[in-house]
Parts: C-alpha cells; sequence; structure tokens
C-alpha cells in the first residue's frame, strides 16, 4: 500500500521533444520546443483555418511513421485537398473502409505503433464506435479519450484528435471531455481580415498564448 510522500521525493521524468522545423510554431507547443512524446493534442477551429493541411504539414515534418485516420471524408478526398504538401513513405493515411470500427483502428495502431497519430473527428470516431457498442456518439467522448491517452502513454505516441465546431463557433457534444487533453488548440481563420492564428488557453507542454500562421 502506497503513501504519500514530499515534492521533493518525486522524480520528474524528462521527455524529449520532437521539433517540427518552424521555430515559432515548436516554441508555441512547448518551453523545451516542438512537441513531447507521449502527449495529446485536440485540435479544433473554424471553416478554412486549415486543420487537415496543417496535420498533413505535420506529418510531413514529423520525419517518424505517421497515420491520419479520415473519418469526416475519405481518404482520396483529404489527399486531392492537400496535395501540395509533397509526402513520402512513412506518412500515411486510411478511412473507414480500412478500417470499418473504431476498434480495428485501435488495435492497428497499438500493433504497428506509429509514432503520430491524427483522428479526424472526435466526432466522427464517436459515431463510429456508437456502431459497436450502441451508445449516443456523445457517450463515447470519454471512451476516444480514453483509448488514445491508453495508446500515447504506452507507445509514448503523439495523437491528435480533431475536434469539431458548430454554428456558433462551440465544440460539438460535451466540451468539458475535450479539456481533458494535454493541450486543446484552437484554429482561427478571419474571413474579414485574411488573418489566420492559433491560441491555447492550456498547455501542459509550457506556454499558452496565441500565434499568427500561414500555409506558404
Amino acid at each position: 500500500m502506497g503513501k504519500p510522500i514530499t515534492y521533493n521525493d518525486v522524480k520528474i521524468i524528462d521527455k524529449p521533444t520532437i521539433k517540427f522545423g518552424d521555430e515559432v510554431l515548436d516554441n508555441f507547443l512547448s518551453a523545451k520546443g516542438g512537441v513531447e512524446r507521449g502527449i495529446m493534442i485536440a485540435l479544433s477551429g473554424t471553416s478554412g483555418a486549415g486543420k487537415t493541411t496543417l496535420c498533413k504539414k505535420l506529418q510531413k515534418d514529423f520525419k517518424e511513421r505517421s497515420v491520419f485516420f479520415a473519418l469526416e471524408s475519405l481518404k482520396g478526398s483529404d489527399a486531392r485537398q492537400t496535395s501540395r504538401i509533397k509526402t513520402g513513405s512513412k506518412e500515411r493515411i486510411a478511412d473507414e473502409k480500412d478500417f470499418p470500427t473504431w476498434s480495428s483502428f485501435i488495435k492497428y495502431i497499438n500493433k504497428s505503433k506509429p509514432s503520430l497519430i491524427i483522428v479526424d473527428s472526435m466526432q466522427h470516431a464517436a459515431k463510429l464506435l456508437s456502431k459497436e457498442n450502441g451508445k449516443h456518439k456523445y457517450a463515447n467522448y470519454e471512451n476516444i479519450i480514453k483509448d488514445l491517452y491508453t495508446w500515447k502513454d504506452e507507445t509514448q505516441g503523439v495523437a491528435i484528435l480533431i475536434v469539431q465546431l458548430n454554428g456558433e463557433g462551440k465544440i460539438e457534444g460535451p466540451a468539458s471531455t475535450v479539456f481533458d487533453v494535454d493541450c486543446p488548440i484552437n484554429m482561427v481563420a478571419n474571413h474579414k481580415t485574411k488573418e489566420r492564428y492559433m491560441v491555447t488557453e492550456k498547455n501542459r507542454m509550457g506556454p499558452i498564448g496565441k500565434i499568427f500562421y500561414d500555409f506558404v
């Protein structure tokens, strides 16, 4: 049976980070620069903010094995949408035809152990899981988070979960579940000013704040 210990006796685990090569983005993600291994990010964004484009660029710059699980549309559509970003053999994409159940995707990533997984999106993953367990998709949010947390903790991989917003710009479904992740990031496209920016109000890796961005 355990007992409380002093803070001085706690062993601090210093996790290495993986840099994407963009100094502004790397410093935005963590105090050490880049993304820590064993971290989960929730990525939300307004229409036109470029969530899919950003994720493919992150896959390319990650330089380790990764897989994008496209559930909002088929992989052909996502590949066409982001065709200007050239990738190689380490960057993979799959859709519901490849993994018709949520459990089959989880089984795949636990066996193949990619270093980075991206799920698009929370809402569609929860809907997919509903076909297996019969629960309402909102009731499955916690299951999705738990499955991805277990994966990233056991493999020390990085998980990015794309989260859809409703017409009011708020997270569709129980937003409190999403904030259980290590770092929720919101991407905003202001169509009036033509500006795009990312903002986070919580980040277990370090800084919180806001940066402007564009895809070039």
